[in-house]
């Protein structure tokens, strides 16, 4: 019995001994029923010891205990403080905490989108600006545009020079710039899209130079991509020919997924820049059937006056166009009506009945007309043979009193139409004088409405503007123009003698 006691004690000693170190240590504490091995010595003890040991070895083993549990709980407190220390303190291969005060590209465009005015992105580009990774770049760049786009729908002034002045902007074109072998065709698309809405353009080659990326990437180009650039080009007035041709052959393949608006937009880019992509022409036409139904006043409008800009007028789509433009006429806006009145016009294919209504409709209009839209129309309805005396009496008192701010295409557009209509000859002998002086910058084309205005026009010619269009039609490479320019001004020198 005193044996075992004693070697029972002897295992609790050993107890306590790992206890403490492991008090010392913070470690885990050796379970107590561990095995132990302990020495002896070399004296034997026995089973009949004496009660006195025994019961001094029972005392011992009570301590022994108490002093185990007590080790025990001390240990494991200090053992979850040592590992909250371990976690807490930094060691060599810790990561460092970034600095709050840089935001991930993600949480960047949620603050700019979050922007309401042009000066609080601009503010974001100049506190941020070398934070700014490609999509968030573009992101500023195109959200300028379209708080400055929402501002004028709202009737609110904003001021598109100083916006192009300020720091941030300039801040924010070198970051577009810097960023530009990184950016993505939506990123290009947009920024150029955005430059269209301000109808502003930088002048440092940064244009060319997202043209031509956007060139390269043109293969990934999606229907939507592919419509906002060719928007924006014929917005900017910005002729590149390369990636026009790059976005038609893109749209043939993925024509099919183009809604009704990219359609109109992307046809009417190719016209504005008077590029014929037969293969794109004709697909387009086919898409424009299939859809026609979905397109609003807007895409009739353009789409009709694109095709029959480009000689289209065989094409099944533009008669088709103009039948839904004549059902939803009451629609049309006064860009609208010019449109689709030069087109019908052009095209000859004007519904029974469209021409008239788009003249009755342009009278009640007519203080919204621009300069350019109202000399479309009236031609279209003189070269239909339409005559609405009304609107022909008050266009007349519009060409009176503004004159002046009519350009050289405009000016030659109208006489045109005034002369064919034998309108007032006060009125002729103004627009005639006001013609002479815009000859410098008539096109070709313009030459060649002038000269059938004269040869309209009864009695002898207005000598001065004759000369002039002489002047410049042998000045300038007439193309196509040539013979009918020529020939007009000999037949009316000689009806002057």
């Amino acid at each position: 019995m005193y044996s075992l006691l004693t070697m029972r004690a002897a295992t609790l000693r050993a107890a306590v001994v790992a206890g403490l170190v492991g008090l010392a240590s913070g470690a885990h504490l050796v379970a107590l029923d561990r095995e132990v091995e302990v020495g002896y010595g070399g004296e034997a003890h026995h089973v009949g010891a004496t009660e006195e040991a025994t019961e001094a070895v029972l005392y011992e083993l009570q301590l022994l205990a108490i002093v185990v549990a007590v080790c025990m709980m001390i240990a494991k407190g200090t053992q979850g403080a040592t590992k909250r220390k371990i976690l807490e303190a930094p060691t060599s291969d810790a990561v460092s905490v970034p600095d709050p005060a840089v935001l991930s590209p993600k949480r960047l465009n949620a603050l700019i989108l979050d922007c309401r005015t042009v000066q609080e992105i601009l503010q974001v580009v100049e506190e941020h600006g070398e934070d700014l990774n490609p999509v968030n770049v573009a992101t500023c760049v195109y959200r300028v545009a379209r708080t400055v786009k929402s501002m004028r729908i709202k009737g609110c002034r904003t001021s598109v020079r100083d916006t192009v002045r300020s720091p941030g902007w300039v801040r924010l074109l070198t970051l577009v710039d810097s960023r530009l072998p990184a950016l993505q065709p939506q990123s290009l698309s947009n920024i150029l899209w955005a430059f269209a809405t301000l109808s502003w353009a930088p002048r440092d080659g940064l244009l060319e130079r997202l043209c031509a990326a956007a060139t390269q990437q043109v293969a990934a180009f999606n229907p939507q991509d592919l419509a906002n650039t060719a928007w924006a080009l014929s917005s900017l007035k910005h002729r590149d020919e390369k990636l026009m041709r790059g976005l038609g052959r893109r749209s043939l393949e993925v024509l099919e997924h183009f809604r009704p608006q990219a359609i109109s937009n992307l046809v009417y880019a190719f016209a504005v820049f008077e590029i014929l992509d037969e293969d794109l022409l004709q697909a387009v036409s086919q898409r424009i059937l299939l859809v026609v139904d979905r397109f609003t006043p807007e895409d009739l409008a353009n789409s009709a006056w694109a095709l029959a800009s480009l000689g289209q007028t065989s094409s099944p789509a533009l008669p088709c166009l103009l039948a839904a433009a004549h059902g939803c006429v009451r629609s049309l806006s006064t860009h609208n009506i010019s449109s689709i009145a030069w087109a019908a016009a052009t095209a000859g294919q004007a519904p029974a009945g469209l021409m008239g209504e788009l003249a009755e409709l342009s009278l009640g209009k007519l203080a919204h007309f621009s300069h350019r839209g109202l000399s479309s129309t009236m031609w279209g309805l003189a070269e239909a043979g339409v005559r609405h005396d009304g609107l022909l009496r008050a266009v007349e008192q519009v060409v009176r009193s503004k004159v002046q701010f009519f350009h050289a295409g405009e000016i030659a557009t109208m006489t045109n139409a005034l002369a064919r209509f034998n309108t007032d000859a006060a009125v002729l002998a103004v627009v005639y004088d006001h013609c002479a002086t815009k000859i410098a910058g008539c096109a070709p084309k313009h030459l060649r409405l002038i000269v059938e205005a004269m040869a309209a026009t009864p009695g002898a010619p207005n000598a001065a503007l004759l000369d002039a269009v002489a002047g410049k039609a042998a000045s300038e490479d007439m193309g196509g123009e040539a013979e009918a320019v020529e020939s007009g001004v000999a037949a009316l020198r000689a009806r002057g003698h």
